[in-house]
This record gives structure tokens, C-alpha cells and sequence, in this order.
């Protein structure tokens, strides 16, 4: 027996080292996992997040910055037209003025040829022939 308990030993002996490396090895290797989340998965989640968040922002701003420029554009061209129309009725109100003025002077030189009439003093020259006569007679 004693051939047989030095052997049994030895393989208790050779369990009881097995068992403590296997510990070991799960308490280190549970260090190592953190190890490897902290400076391995952590770091790139971390860069992953922030630069899904970087997109979101620069998508924010795009779209911030089309708005912004579409409601100028719209400002701008609501101004262009206000100052088209002011500028259409200013040359309208232009052209009745001169009409106006047009229908008053045909007015004052009929009345002032009737005036000419009744006194004597009408000229019985039409316009073509005083013409005529200033400059080629």
C-alpha cells in the first residue's frame, strides 16, 4: 500500500496544483477581461458614440443652416418683390401725371387759341407751315 498511497498522493497533490492554477487563472483572467474592457471595448465605444454624435450634430447644423439660408432667400425675394411693386405703381402714377399734365396743356393752348380768336390776334399759321417759314424761309 505504501507504493499505491505515494501515487494517490501525488495525483491529489497534482489536483490540488491543477485546482489552484485553475483559480488562479479565473481570478487573473477576470483582471484581464477588465484589462481588455477598459483599454480594448470602453475606449472604442467611446469613439463609436462620439462620432455618432458628431454626425448628429453636423446634421443638426446642416439642416439649421439650409433653413436659415431658405428663409433669408424667401425674406430677400418677398423683399424684391415689395420693392418691384412700389416701383411699378410709382411709374404708374408717373405716367397718369403726365397724362394729365399732357390733357391740361392741350387744354391751356386750345383755350388760349379761342382767347387769340375772339380778340383778332389768331395766327392762321398751322404748325408745319411755322415751321417752314423759322427755319427754311
Amino acid at each position: 500500500m505504501p507504493a499505491n498511497s505515494g501515487a494517490g498522493a501525488m495525483v491529489n497533490f497534482n489536483l490540488l496544483i491543477a485546482g489552484v492554477a485553475l483559480a488562479a487563472g479565473l481570478l487573473l483572467g477576470g483582471g484581464g477581461v477588465r484589462f481588455w474592457y477598459d483599454r480594448v471595448v470602453l475606449p472604442d465605444a467611446i469613439a463609436d458614440t462620439i462620432q455618432q454624435q458628431e454626425k448628429l450634430c453636423l446634421e443638426r447644423v446642416t439642416n439649421a443652416a439650409e433653413a436659415a439660408r431658405a428663409t433669408e432667400q424667401l425674406r430677400q425675394r418677398l423683399a424684391g418683390d415689395a420693392a418691384t411693386r412700389a416701383f411699378q405703381q410709382s411709374l404708374a402714377d408717373a405716367a397718369q401725371s403726365a397724362a394729365e399734365l399732357g390733357r391740361r396743356l392741350e387744354q391751356e393752348e386750345t383755350d388760349y387759341a379761342q382767347i387769340l380768336a375772339e380778340t383778332g390776334r389768331a395766327c392762321p399759321l398751322d404748325g408745319p407751315t411755322a415751321e417752314w417759314l423759322l427755319n427754311d424761309g
